[in-house]
């Protein structure tokens, strides 16, 4: 090959790579856009089960209310976090002790169910607060949305399963 021709094959390698990353860009943009939008539009919010479901189901003012009253009391706590903190390294404490002590383990995965569980309460206070600050027309709304989620994602009654 001549210098001309592999100069020219250098610039027609740098065009090809060029357009291949334009490309992969642009569909990843269009998949992100028509995939990912829904997902990423309530980022934050938990994302299991029901609890989405009844998330979606409340008028959007409920649900930025919902939110931010479990910012301020659950999540923004640095009291909470901190015993929760204390409450994991006890369980690791008690994994790596030696000797090895299984009353040890079992105490301290005792006290994270029972934060856990208290943690649960305030959790559903907080919904329970929220419920009652809709309208009768509100919760019947409510009420449709979670049935016809129900429906969309196949839930079937237990005498209904084969």
């Amino acid at each position: 090959m001549s210098a001309s021709e592999t100069k020219k094959w250098n610039w027609m390698r740098i065009a090809l790579v060029i357009s291949l990353c334009v490309n992969i860009l642009v569909l990843s943009a269009i998949g992100t856009a028509l995939i990912g939008k829904k997902r990423f539009e309530d980022a934050g919010g938990p994302r299991f089960g029901q609890i989405d479901a009844m998330l979606r189901a409340l008028p959007d003012d409920k649900r930025k209310e919902l939110r931010r009253s479990f910012r301020e009391q659950m999540l923004n706590n640095r009291p909470r976090r901190e015993e929760m903190r204390a409450l994991r390294q006890d369980v690791n404490e008690a994994l790596t002790a030696d000797p090895y002590a299984a009353a040890d383990l079992t105490e301290a995965l005792a006290a994270q169910r029972a934060f856990r569980e208290m943690q649960s309460a305030r959790a559903e206070a907080i919904w329970v607060e929220i419920y009652s600050s809709l309208t009768p027309e509100e919760r019947a709304t409510f009420a449709e949305k979670l049935k016809e989620h129900m429906k969309r994602k196949g839930h079937k009654k237990k005498k209904d399963r084969p």
